[in-house]
């Protein structure tokens, strides 16, 4: 597995979204398509998955659904049986809403799985985080032009993400540097990140 996050800019969407387990955990695999998913992959029902709904995207300036949110087995992290994600694209095809949910067997399982990921990506402090996520929260621009949020709520690791650049994201020729998140685009994803911990509880 290539896990050097770094200088990514143009690694097509896919392939991102392919390395983005974290020492093997397949959070954001199944948020990509329907190619990355295994054959056991299912359908889930969004709302009680924990993942933002096409309904919230739409509404949060994301009209089309890139991937319907797909539930796949995780045979990676143990105590982890499973993860879901979804993702969605703006009208003007240049940015996406991605959201994931990993489900642990405990919390103590989960927050195993979420300071791997933490140590991994790090924190970034030029981010702000909501509190409503909790104090261990964090926000990562290590693979812009996809800037994330990952919190643990109970026995769920969640990830809310956006993709600033999506062409860039989808081309395995551009080199073109990615425009750094706007306020409005740390709004939106600050909010989409509340909305989906809202769904945990």
């Amino acid at each position: 597995m290539n896990t050097n996050l770094h200088g990514r800019r143009g690694m097509p969407l896919r392939a991102w979204c392919a390395v983005t387990g974290v020492a093997g955990i397949a959070l954001l695999a199944t948020a990509c398509s329907s190619s990355t998913t295994t054959s056991t992959s299912t359908t889930a029902p969004t709302g009680a998955a924990g993942v933002l709904t096409a309904t919230y995207a739409k509404g949060a300036g994301f009209p089309k659904t890139l991937s319907a949110a797909k539930k796949s087995p995780v045979t990676s992290q143990k105590g982890c049986s499973s993860s879901v994600g979804a993702v969605y694209e703006d009208s003007a095809k240049q940015t996406a809403l991605i959201t994931s949910v990993l489900t642990c067997s405990s919390a103590a399982t989960a927050a195993t799985a979420f300071t791997t990921i933490k140590t991994h990506y790090g924190a970034d402090a030029a981010l702000a985080v909501p509190p409503g996520l909790g104090s261990n929260a964090f926000a990562t621009s290590r693979i812009a032009p996809q800037y994330l949020l990952v919190w643990q709520n109970g026995s769920k690791v969640a990830i809310t993400a956006v993709d600033v650049n999506l062409a860039a994201s989808k081309s395995t020729t551009s080199t073109v540097a990615s425009p750094p998140l706007t306020k409005a685009q740390e709004n939106t994803l600050d909010q989409a990140a509340e909305a989906q911990n809202a769904l945990l509880k």
